[in-house]
């Protein structure tokens, strides 16, 4: 019974950058984008035995805080997060983790879970369907930017091959570029 329930809507490898920018960007920035249609939030609705409001659910995400949707109740805390998802933004998504403390409990949010269209997936560390070497690439670059070599970002919008592939690619981009970067 450690199986999660997840919903999302799609991402591109550009939003990803324009996500980027507002997250590392000034505090102004990154409360200006925070409904921007490309900035969906990784939102969690879980149990939290240890919480100051006792035992109980909650929906919530990070976006330089953490942003508690909902406490209470398990059907709440899932509409919660349902009217987040509702919002459209594109990278928003849901992970549900049913409690498995009481079988009985977890049988009832799992069947909640697949009511409202999420889907059951075995390793929460698993991509999205949607998930391309592009998107990789691009996350990989977003790294490598940050240590000064301005440019590779355009160079992983572009990639479009087997992620095998991205890190050929990258050096021999790099080693173009090696000798412009002052240190």
């Amino acid at each position: 019974m450690s199986t999660h329930y997840r919903l999302d809507i799609p991402i591109t490898p550009t939003d990803l950058v324009n996500r980027r920018a507002a997250a590392t960007g000034s505090v102004g920035y990154a409360q200006a984008t925070s409904y921007a249609e490309y900035n969906g939030h990784y939102v969690t609705v879980s149990f939290k035995s240890h919480s100051v409001y006792g035992p109980c659910w909650n929906a919530e995400y990070f976006w330089g805080e953490r942003v508690v949707l909902r406490r209470g109740s398990f059907t709440a805390c899932l509409e919660a997060a349902l009217a987040e998802h509702k919002r459209g933004a594109r990278g928003t998504s849901i992970n549900v983790y049913p409690t498995t403390a009481a079988p009985e409990h977890f049988w009832e949010q799992a069947e909640a879970c697949e009511a409202a269209g999420l889907q059951a997936v075995a390793d929460p560390q698993a991509k999205s369907p949607w998930w391309t070497s592009t998107h990789e690439a691009v996350l990989d670059a977003l790294h490598w930017e940050d240590s000064g070599f301005r440019g590779i970002i355009t160079e992983a919008l572009q990639f479009t091959g087997p992620i095998a592939e991205w890190p050929g690619r990258r050096e021999a981009w790099l080693a173009t570029r090696r000798k412009e970067v002052v240190r």
